[in-house]
């Protein structure tokens, strides 16, 4: 165990490393959180007063078993980056990039003056989330301090060539950026001394990316202890006469989406309901018209994690044809409520074909409704998976479990 503190900056959002930095206080070892937007006394008071865009539950949320006074919330980054999302997105894609660029260098400039005005002397290591680093890497190098870059997704390098691809590796090395920000986060993952990344796919796309093996860990995320508590005395419906699918997450190409539309053109006799929730924007919008209109789909819009989670409990099946990710939580959240899976190796997520679900090949949507008509017809075997992915999550995908994991990790680093 190691003796010297731990910095956590988890960046912008409800982020998992507000739950690491739950972990590592709990240890004892946590100097500091530097977070965006986080639910303060102070926070609090100025939301009731001003009435940002952003839900007060989307906030709310973010709360964790952490005292104040070791944390330290940059809210005008994130303020900045959601309005700028809010004026932008749809129809000014170049201006809300260069925004949200800028308020990413926001937050390095203003997390570069709390490290430059805190005691470092019990400080051993600076564990940041990737794109909110920047010259605070330079200055924690010269007081000696380690720093562990945390990236969610693809190395940046290659996730355009692999959305365009459908999910296909470039043969040679291959460099494009589709926003501003990803640079900052290059930059990030260059310039740390070890990264730290949630699936075997995403370390695949790094070593692709000319990053040496040995600086990459990794370490998959789970879920936190906020979501299984919202699960406590709530049953698994089986009784669904028809099927539940759910997709969850952004509408996006990157997800799928757009073979969950096309694959309903080989389920034309089936009996099941496809559940959608997530943001949508309007140039995508137009493009899923056969898919939001369909009698089959029921579209929810953007829900909050307790509406998801009452959701995903009543839902047999959670579908994720990505392209590209990192190991998204909802696949964890998903099998935590009893869910079966089908998602791509691309996903990065811990399911085992025909263990926790059905790995299917991205780009192919006839290969999803395959998977979807081999669960209806053998729903008997829906129910036996949804009971051994609950307490696969439950048992060995635990906030604790990945608190003890990162811990060794810090350990191996700090010799």
């Amino acid at each position: 165990m190691i003796k010297n503190k731990t910095i956590i900056s988890s960046g912008n959002g409800n982020y998992h490393m507000i739950f690491t930095a739950t972990e590592i206080f709990k240890r004892k070892q946590l100097k500091l959180l530097i977070c965006g937007l986080y639910p303060t006394k102070f926070f609090t008071i100025l939301y009731n007063k001003v009435k940002f865009i952003i839900p007060s539950d989307k906030i709310s949320i973010r709360k964790d078993k952490i005292p104040e006074i070791k944390i330290y919330s940059i809210w005008v980054s994130e303020v900045i980056i959601k309005l700028s999302n809010f004026f932008f997105k749809n129809f000014f894609k170049f201006l809300d990039n260069r925004i949200e660029y800028y308020g990413f260098i926001i937050f390095q400039k203003i997390s570069l003056l709390v490290l430059k005005n805190l005691n470092l002397n019990d400080v051993k290591i600076f564990h940041f989330r990737s794109g909110f680093g920047g010259n605070c890497l330079k200055y924690l190098k010269k007081n000696k301090i380690l720093t562990i870059c945390d990236h969610g997704i693809a190395h940046p390098q290659i996730i355009n060539y692999l959305i365009k691809n459908k999910g296909k590796f470039p043969k040679d090395n291959y460099k494009f950026y589709h926003n501003d920000y990803l640079e900052l986060v290059e930059d990030d993952i260059k310039n740390s001394d070890y990264v730290l990344v949630n699936s075997n796919f995403v370390k695949k796309t790094f070593i692709k990316s000319n990053i040496p093996s040995k600086k990459i860990f990794v370490l998959e995320q789970g879920v936190e202890d906020k979501f299984l508590n919202t699960l406590k005395n709530k049953k698994i419906s089986n009784k669904n006469k028809e099927l539940k699918i759910l997709f969850a997450g952004s509408l996006t190409e990157r997800k799928g989406i757009f073979d969950i539309q096309k694959s309903l053109g080989y389920l034309k006799k089936t009996n099941f309901k496809i559940h959608l929730a997530g943001p949508l924007n309007l140039v995508t919008k137009s493009k899923l018209n056969r898919l939001l209109t369909d009698d089959k789909v029921v579209y929810h819009g953007n829900l909050n994690k307790k509406k998801l989670s009452k959701l995903m409990l009543n839902s047999d099946i959670l579908i994720l044809p990505s392209y590209v990710e990192g190991s998204p939580r909802v696949i964890f959240e998903a099998m935590a409520c009893g869910c079966v899976i089908i998602t791509t190796n691309n996903s990065g997520s811990i399911v085992k074909n025909n263990i926790n679900g059905k790995i299917i090949i991205p780009g192919k949507p006839k290969q999803i409704a395959n998977a979807l008509k081999y669960y209806i017809k053998n729903k008997n075997i829906v129910k036996n998976i949804a009971n051994r992915n609950k307490k696969l999550i439950i048992n060995k995908f635990n906030q604790k479990a990945y608190g003890k994991k990162l811990i060794e990790i810090y350990n191996k680093i700090n010799v």
